[in-house]
């Protein structure tokens, strides 16, 4: 996942951000953002649904997390040690 997401916004994002963790957490954000009816930008809107995360929808319309976007949602959430944990495992 972490390399779709560092494709997505090295394509569309400008500053380019400096690290994966960077852009995790602003998709994390965008993706809140949008789930709560708040604009997100162009380029956050475009990462969130050319990525799969998002099903795009017109404006003033509830927007809902794919499979993909939910399985980040609760990737981002877990305790940090869960996460080194599996990332042992694998």
């Amino acid at each position: 996942m972490d390399e779709l997401i560092e494709t997505m916004f090295r394509q569309h994002w400008s500053p380019q951000l400096d690290n994966v963790d960077d852009m995790r957490a602003q998709l994390y954000k965008s993706l809140f953002n949008q789930m709560d009816g708040y604009w997100s930008g162009n380029s956050a809107y475009l990462i969130m649904t050319e990525g799969g995360f998002l099903m795009g929808g017109k404006s003033n319309t509830n927007k809902r997390l794919t499979g993909l976007g939910l399985q980040f949602i609760k990737e981002m959430q877990k305790p940090a040690a869960i996460v080194a944990d599996q990332t042992n495992q694998e």
